[in-house]
């Protein structure tokens, strides 16, 4: 994944300079008359400052995910009530109380359901981007007080979908 997230960066990079080149030259020149290495320096102090930014959003997404375990399903069955039900029931059935909470974009529901007296949260990714649709369940953070737990957990929803979906998650 950080290959792919270097190759993204790579490849943007020419093209957001050009973008900050020509906004740069847009702001400049009705208050002045910038020369072209005028411009393209600034241009290119203001690119290395969005990439720096960036770098860090993408190295602070790696860190958050430390620890955690994924598991994913591409399945034409899949929905997300239906997904978040069987979440919410193998929680359940193991006697664990969670607050649940949800972040919503046009094709994207991602959900936490957070064990708060065990520290840890289930994570359901939900992408109807693709067709069929894809699940990524995750459990984390894990650590020394939680590691058995994590563990059953993660057994119990893989047996679970592979029941109900013939692919375990």
């Amino acid at each position: 994944m950080r290959r792919i997230k270097v190759a993204a960066v790579a490849v943007l990079l020419p093209l957001l300079w050009v973008v900050v080149y020509f906004a740069v030259y847009a702001v400049a020149a009705p208050v002045f008359s910038p020369g072209l290495t005028e411009v393209a320096g600034v241009a290119t102090a203001i690119t290395l400052g969005l990439v720096l930014l960036l770098i860090g959003k993408l190295r602070q997404m790696d860190r958050e995910k430390a620890n955690w375990h994924f598991a994913a399903l591409h399945d034409p069955r899949l929905q997300h009530e239906g997904t978040l039900a069987v979440a919410r029931e193998i929680l359940t059935r193991r006697g664990y109380a969670w607050e649940e909470r949800t972040r919503r974009t046009r094709t994207l529901f991602i959900t936490y359901l957070d064990v708060k007296a065990h520290g840890f949260s289930m994570r359901i990714w939900f992408s109807q981007l693709m067709d069929p649709p894809v699940v990524e369940i995750g459990f984390g953070p894990e650590n020394a007080g939680n590691q058995e737990r994590l563990r059953d957990l993660r057994s119990a929803t893989s047996e679970e979908f592979a029941i109900r979906y013939g692919t375990a998650a």
